[in-house]
């Protein structure tokens, strides 16, 4: 039974496409649906909400439910009488609905059966169809990009558990895989993703102007987010940052970075610069993982990440991103920074002290550029702080909401929350950010886990120590992306399932497919041999032809020249020609002529060989001859 919440996710996207009015409009072929199939001849916004939950797996609120039933009403499906909405049966049996749904069921069917096969293959995980579909609405949940200041509110999706720990890793790799093949499968799961954003813009605190532009508000990003931003972690997490800094800045907001932020990013630079220098790297967490192996993968010395620490802030200028200063203290606009440091120390592990404090700042300096005040809408909040940690989110939204409004904008929000808000405003701006997006969640969730990473980092420091692996086997091991992926093949991104004989199946697997490689390379090499060898052999065909063709022409002309020579000389010395009327010098050209023919016919008569035979072993001469000419040429 196909998931209700994932098909309306695509219904609601194909709604956008045909309809594309506003995200209210979304809503009303769903609830007419719902309308439609209920016997009831009254229709309630409490029968329409359990119905929704029921056929669609929505969750919506009464208080938006009556805001489409309004909708409904005016595209003629519901009639008001005396107070009571009616529905109007002719015009509902008309929607076309089903054939939609019908449609997008055998697509999220099909997707689904290629889910569980690609499981099964690569992974060896034997999953049914629902255990696929819960591990996809999982992975759904767990990189939701939900809407802005919704303190107590999730989103549309229910809260599914993944069918087991490894379900994630499974989820993404299958997704990278259609990347990888450009699979036409991609396209389902784009539609649901869009759908999902599209579904969320119906809890924006205005979803009758989700177009609203930013006013007076300086959106400030985190050093990861900047990292990325950068392009010092790979394209993949580069473009959907990218995309985020220019619809804000279309929608009006002012981009910014804190001090202390820049200065955290290029110390993150220093350290990758330094690990460079020394050639091993202890420096495992955070954004300097993924930024120190972008830098090793393209060569990267410490020199050249010198060189862009200097131009730091350039490159940031030409993002339209300005640094600022925290804004000064003052008695009356301050919050409790010791306590909230003491929350986030609980609720998160830095393993640096200062990456704490410098997110304190930052959270304090959002409060002090509001000046306490409270808002509901993040478009004229006055300033909001962006980062790339979700659980730092949720710690500061615990802080925050203990005395503000639960409707009011939170000081501080993920780049998924903030790129949901403004591809809502500018959906067409931007078509691909939800893709991009995706991408660059797979390939975090490909990547192995701090505790399995440091467990893995610790068993091949010990076994180099131990002088049972050689330095290329280290280096492989320690920074080949090839080993970082056969990891997560083998462990499928759980602890737990990492043995000390883990490593030794990398390098097995690391050796086979070297071997595979060698034999593969052997065998190109004896293809292109092969290939050669015809190539040639196909040139002395050709050399041999044209040889052939030029010795018969010559064959032609001896034949023409000897009946020639044969008419002439009989002509020329036949019984009744006047000789003493022809010049000397004729009389003797035509004598020998009549020489060769008579010496021509003796030796036929006495060695049985023709003048046909003579021009053939010619023409075999000639052949060899123009060949071997040819073949020195080329």
């Amino acid at each position: 039974m196909a998931s209700p919440t994932i098909i309306s996710l695509a219904i609601l996207k194909v709604n956008w496409d045909r309809l594309g009015r506003d995200y209210i409009e979304n809503f009303v072929p769903l609830v007419a649906e719902c309308i439609r199939v209920s016997r009831d001849e009254v229709v309630s916004a409490p029968a329409v909400q359990k119905s929704l939950r029921g056929q669609f797996g929505l969750d919506l609120p009464q208080f938006l439910i009556d805001t489409i039933l309004k909708r409904v009403r005016k595209r003629g499906y519901i009639s008001l009488d005396h107070g009571t909405y009616k529905p109007n049966r002719a015009r509902l049996e008309a929607l076309e609905f089903r054939e939609t749904r019908d449609e997008i069921v055998r697509m999220h069917e099909a997707v689904i059966r290629r889910l569980t096969e690609f499981s099964q293959e690569k992974f060896g995980v034997d999953w049914t169809e629902d255990e696929g579909e819960a591990a996809l609405l999982a992975f759904l949940e767990d990189n939701e990009l939900l809407v802005v200041g919704l303190a107590d509110r999730g989103t549309l999706i229910p809260h599914i558990e993944y069918p087991q720990s490894s379900a994630k890793f499974v989820v993404a790799s299958f997704i990278k895989s259609l990347l990888e093949r450009h699979s036409g499968d991609l396209e389902y799961f784009d539609t649901v993703v869009k759908g999902n954003m599209l579904a969320n813009a119906i809890f924006l605190p205005d979803p009758h102007d989700p177009y609203r532009g930013f006013k007076n508000t300086e959106v400030y990003f985190d050093t990861s987010f900047l990292i990325y931003a950068l392009g010092y972690a790979g394209e993949a997490r580069r473009e959907p940052c990218d995309e985020l800094i220019d619809l804000l800045y279309q929608s009006g907001a002012h981009l910014r970075c804190f001090r202390h932020t820049l200065d955290e990013v290029a110390g993150a630079l220093e350290a990758c610069g330094s690990q460079l220098i020394r050639g091993r790297k202890q420096y495992a967490y955070g954004p300097g993982l993924p930024t120190f192996e972008y830098f090793l993968s393209r060569g990267f010395t410490a020199t050249d990440v010198d060189l862009l620490i200097g131009r730091l802030e350039t490159d940031l200028a030409s993002m339209r991103i300005r640094v600022a200063d925290k804004p000064p203290y003052h008695e009356k606009i301050t919050i409790d920074e010791a306590g909230l440091s003491e929350l986030i120390g609980e609720r998160i592990s830095y393993s640096n002290p200062r990456a704490l404090e410098r997110d304190v700042d930052s959270v304090s300096a959002v409060y002090r550029l509001r000046t306490w005040n409270e808002y509901r809408l993040v478009e004229n909040c006055r300033a909001i702080f962006v980062t790339t940690n979700t659980r730092l989110v949720k710690t500061v939204n615990e802080y925050f909401y203990k005395d503000a409004n639960a409707s009011s904008v939170s000081p501080c929000t993920t780049d998924y929350t903030l790129t949901n808000l403004v591809w809502l405003k500018r959906p067409n701006s931007a078509p691909d950010l939800p893709r991009k997006r995706v991408i660059a969640d797979c390939l975090a969730a490909t990547q192995p886990g701090d505790e399995l990473w440091s467990a893995y980092l610790a068993e091949i420091e010990k076994l180099e120590q131990q002088r049972t692996i050689t330095p290329h086997d280290y280096y492989y091991l320690r920074y080949s992306i090839e080993a970082k992926n056969s990891l997560m093949d083998l462990t499928l991104g759980e602890r737990e399932a990492f043995t000390q004989g883990t490593v030794a199946e990398i390098l097995d697997l690391y050796k086979e497919r070297a071997r595979a490689d060698l034999v593969e390379q052997l065998d190109a090499s004896r293809s292109r041999v092969r290939a050669l060898e015809t190539e040639r052999e196909d040139h002395k065909s050709k050399i041999r032809s044209r040889s052939t063709r030029a010795a018969r022409w010559v064959g032609k002309i001896l034949r023409f020249s000897l009946v020639a020579l044969i008419i002439v000389g009989t002509l020329g010395t036949a019984p009744w020609v006047d000789y003493d009327l022809q010049p000397p010098q004729l009389s003797l050209i035509l004598w020998i002529l009549w020489l060769c023919v008579a010496s021509l016919s003796i030796i036929s008569l006495f060695r049985g060989t023709t003048v046909e035979l003579i021009i053939r072993r010619i023409e075999l001469g000639l052949t060899r001859v123009i060949e071997k000419l040819l073949l020195r040429l080329i």
